[in-house]
């Protein structure tokens, strides 16, 4: 509300009360979302609505006449932190704004005509900045918690996608793979021409990043790693080892690039366009019907659906000299750096920092706040192994 005091518990990316039917209707509220989405003249919001974004959470609030008829702000979870730290308004950026499904990313704003239609009060959206934007000095109260020196500037939050995107690599031309539970393929591009195939969102420097976002990418790999310990309790139940990664990664070596032919279908869970589709594996025979195969199969799938964004993507982004790799299910597995390698033909490399969201965050205040704005400070910033 007027005085940052929240009126709900946190609503996060997990919700999902949008999946559920409309009253007296065979449809449901993001079935209608998509309808109105699908009327519009173009789509400048980089992305396709889906439950757990801002914008269809707020349109469920609506619907069932749960928004506030006071004076409030929607905030994102990081924003709202930044507003405590600084004691001033609540403030949002462009890649933050981006991931509500209902930001204008060419014109830096939200979108009126979508919202409209979507019978959202456009009031109740905050006031957008550039990302890292400065909004404010750290309040004594918070300083005397901390022990940080009051004054200092605090910048605005950042998509944590686009930070460790910024965090990882010097070079934008390169490809940048993220994967941990899930799994993210992204590439800098000077252009915004939106793809049902993959989505685009704001980046830094007037520039967007083109995102293939899978959701299965080390999960995927704990899977079979379940599998393996359930089979070991079911039939061999004198003992239960619950993790089996490093002895799968030893096996898995054992197999040639391409796993001899067996193909595994990593989308276990669907993907963000179509949720039913369900993961597969393939072209199994007696030679490759082995626990080897199986553990090569999956972190080979694993790659192989950000390797599909990648050539959806089109030629003319296509002209990194090398991948950025990143996320524990490639720091801990150097096999997955050497399929990375073979699957997309370049090198690998992996950035220093091991967390490169924090660490592209940092290095985006120290250039709003110390280099003007100068993004070619970043090569002397990131650092390989």
């Amino acid at each position: 509300d007027e005085d940052r005091e929240p009126i709900t518990n946190l609503i996060t990316w997990e919700d999902r009360r949008c999946i559920s039917l409309m009253p007296d209707a065979n449809h449901t509220y993001l079935d209608e979302i998509l309808d109105i989405f699908k009327s519009k003249n173009k789509n400048n919001t980089g992305c396709i609505p889906s439950a757990g974004y801002m914008g269809c959470t707020l349109f469920w609030l609506s619907k069932n006449n749960l928004l506030p008829n006071k004076n409030v702000k929607a905030s994102f979870i990081s924003d709202f932190v930044c507003s405590e730290l600084t004691g001033g308004n609540i403030y949002t950026d462009t890649t933050n704004a981006a991931s509500s499904g209902v930001f204008d990313i060419p014109e830096n704003s939200w979108d009126k005509d979508f919202i409209s239609n979507l019978d959202i009060p456009y009031s109740i959206f905050p006031e957008v900045l550039r990302p890292g934007e400065i909004t404010g000095k750290l309040q004594s109260t918070v300083s005397e918690k901390t022990g940080i020196p009051s004054g200092i500037p605090v910048c605005c939050a950042v998509g944590d996608n686009q930070a460790s995107v910024l965090g990882s690599l010097n070079d934008w031309n390169d490809i940048v793979i993220n994967i941990g539970t899930g799994s993210q393929i992204s590439c800098i591009t000077d252009f915004f021409n939106p793809d049902e195939n993959f989505e685009l969102r704001p980046f830094f420097n007037d520039k967007y990043l083109l995102v293939g976002a899978a959701l299965c990418g080390g999960r995927a790999y704990a899977l079979l790693n379940d599998f393996i310990n359930e089979v070991g309790i079911d039939i061999f139940s004198e003992y239960e080892v619950p993790y089996f990664f490093a002895m799968m990664n030893n096996l898995a070596k054992t197999i040639p690039h391409g796993s001899d032919g067996l193909i595994c279908d990593t989308r276990f869970e669907g993907t963000r366009k179509d949720k039913n589709i369900r993961g597969a594996f393939k072209n199994i025979s007696r030679s490759n019907f082995t626990i080897r195969h199986f553990c090569r199969a999956v972190l080979e799938g694993i790659v192989n659906e950000l390797y599909d964004y990648y050539l959806k993507f089109g030629g003319e982004y296509k002209s990194g000299q090398s991948v950025t790799a990143s996320g524990n299910a490639v720091r801990k597995n150097s096999l997955m750096t050497e399929i990375i390698s073979k699957t997309f033909n370049l090198p690998v490399r992996i950035p220093l920092y091991e967390e490169e969201a924090a660490y592209g965050a940092a290095v985006l205040s120290f250039i709003r706040t110390e280099a003007e704005g100068d993004f070619q400070k970043l090569a002397e910033l990131i650092k390989y192994k």
